[in-house]
């Protein structure tokens, strides 16, 4: 939205408070819209990303690339580094189990990569 495009923190931080007071669960889209607005604030407003990547986190929802990317401007690649580690676990964890076709894939697939290595 147009908060975001302005670097709006406050006003993108709204609509997504205005949706949970009426019972919309935000997603992924709105989690990046805000983390947009904090990544073209002047300077870019690390703290309040941080903060709503935490929330978006502990409210189950599971990071988008685009909320990885806004993220990652709005708090710089240093400190991105260290969170990208939490926001691919939460992916995973979205993503669920692998099926039990995939597993078995994947034992049959590294059953035949040992035959050769003797």
């Amino acid at each position: 939205g147009g908060h975001a495009r302005k670097g709006e923190v406050n006003g993108a931080a709204e609509l997504v408070d205005r949706m949970e007071r009426v019972g919309l669960r935000p997603k992924a889209p709105e989690f990046a819209m805000i983390l947009e607005a904090c990544a073209r604030a002047r300077p870019p407003n690390a703290p309040a990303a941080e903060k709503i990547f935490e929330e978006m986190l502990a409210d189950g929802v599971a990071p988008s690339e685009g909320v990885l990317d806004n993220l990652r401007r709005a708090v710089g690649k240093r400190r991105f580094a260290k969170l990208e580690g939490r926001a691919r676990r939460a992916q995973e964890a979205a993503a669920g189990p692998p099926t039990p076709s995939a597993v078995a894939e994947a034992s049959s697939a590294a059953a035949g990569a040992g035959a050769g290595a003797s």
